[in-house]
């Protein structure tokens, strides 16, 4: 469920650049445990993003984590899976997700080859656009996430999607 939050379709302000300001407030009031995940984004230290999202000590049911690099590796984590959704062998895609340097261009590149129109029309851009992406993107990849997405498989091939389940486990 949590993943609808960061591919957009339920929290159109937390997707997208990141948002420290959108963390703020979350850190020092969250009540029930709350989940905020964002993007490494080519950055070079995770703890420097950390202090960027929460300036000031975080509230205890406040979880944050970092997906390394971005948080599409963790969508092609389950290797298995997004090969099915899109119609490509898995063997395209690296057994260690994280060490992929721009996911997003990666992910976008595999179904530029997909042997489904439908999802090379809702994930890569038009040939004249100068998106990176399909407007339809995000929508596109949380339906792979809420029916097929397993997080068990992804654990395996992202080390950063591990560390994030098992402190989700903790709760």
């Amino acid at each position: 469920m949590f993943f609808q939050t960061f591919l957009g379709r339920q929290h159109q302000a937390a997707t997208g650049t990141s948002r420290p300001e959108y963390a703020a407030p979350t850190a020092r009031h969250a009540t029930p445990p709350f989940l905020i995940v964002t993007d490494l984004d080519r950055r070079e230290c995770t703890p420097i993003l950390v202090r960027e999202w929460l300036p000031e000590p975080k509230h205890p049911n406040l979880i944050f984590r970092v997906a390394v690099q971005e948080l599409e590796s963790w969508i092609l984590a389950d290797r298995k899976g997004i090969a099915a959704f899109g119609g490509f062998a898995s063997s395209r895609i690296p057994p260690y997700t994280d060490a992929i340097p721009d996911p997003k261009r990666f992910l976008v590149r595999l179904f530029s080859r997909s042997r489904s129109p439908e999802l090379r029309s809702r994930i890569v851009p038009s040939r004249n656009s100068t998106a990176v992406v399909d407007p339809d993107y995000n929508a596109a990849l949380s339906d792979f996430v809420d029916d097929d997405w397993s997080v068990e498989r992804a654990c395996r091939s992202s080390e950063s999607c591990r560390r994030a389940f098992r402190q989700l486990s903790k709760l």
